[in-house]
């Protein structure tokens, strides 16, 4: 027992798989024991084998082993290796545990990508920690980029298909979609009021945000070109002025703008 204290995370994790999943194999049991005692290279040539059988119950404490053990070096590759192998065979803690590792880097390269997948994964499975599994899966997908929350979610999905294809079978990432060249320029033509770029459309655009940016409206960069944060500006600068926020930069929209501006 004093050996489960000296690897508290270790022996409590081992200790409640065997007894929420029933008798062991008699190498998981030898094996379980051999490290019990400190005996970590007899637990090891016991465990293999179990775990190579495919009983999760060992693939989960060789995982623990190879990553948490003070009398050999550490082998996160392996570890991770072996946690893998206890979640496809449906064991939580090792799913939970991947999605720390590939949220922290520690074993593996940075992943969110999977980490949400890990954690998802987690979430869906019965037990006490379920909520907090979704709450850390959705903290990754806020800091995700759009199109990596995409594939997140996809490759979620995919491994909630069932353990063929757990943290195996990873669906490439969703292309962008493209937006036609002919959307592109209706997009310009609805937002400055003329169609495409020319020096024209550029220099009363340059006029637009320079005034907006003298009356404290946020255009980003002062540039000739309609990006979004000008849009929103020219927006709300009509909308302060009780003007259709239709984002239309006319002559006329620019005399009240550049009118206000000199007033103050």
């Amino acid at each position: 027992m004093k050996r489960f204290l000296k690897y508290p995370m270790i022996g409590w994790a081992v200790v409640s798989m065997v007894a929420s999943i029933g008798s062991a194999g008699a190498g998981f049991d030898q094996g379980l024991a051999a490290y019990a005692r400190g005996d970590v290279p007899t637990a090891l040539r016991e465990l293999l084998p179990a775990a190579r059988a495919d009983d999760a119950r060992a693939q989960y404490l060789l995982a623990q082993i190879y990553e948490s053990a003070r009398e050999f070096p550490k082998d996160r590759a392996n570890a991770v290796m072996w946690y893998r192998r206890a979640a496809i065979n449906g064991i939580v803690a090792a799913m939970r545990r991947l999605g720390s590792i590939y949220r922290n880097g520690k074993g593996a390269e940075i992943d969110p990508v999977q980490a949400y997948a890990w954690y998802d994964l987690a979430s869906t499975r019965l037990g006490p920690h379920r909520v907090s599994f979704g709450l850390i899966r959705d903290d990754i997908a806020a800091k995700l980029p759009p199109l990596d929350l995409a594939h997140a979610r996809l490759l979620a999905l995919h491994w909630r298909g069932g353990a063929a294809t757990i943290g195996v079978m990873i669906p490439p990432p969703p292309v962008p979609v493209q937006t036609p060249p002919e959307e592109v320029f209706k997009a310009k033509k609805s937002l400055t009021g003329e169609a495409g770029s020319s020096p024209e459309t550029r220099a009363r655009l340059l006029r637009a945000q320079t005034a907006l940016a003298t009356r404290g409206y946020n255009v980003g960069p002062v540039d000739g070109i309609m990006g979004p944060r000008t849009g929103a500006a020219i927006k709300a600068f009509q909308s302060d002025q009780g003007l259709a926020p239709d984002g239309r930069v006319t002559n006329g929209l620019i005399e009240r703008l550049e009118g206000d501006a000199e007033e103050g």
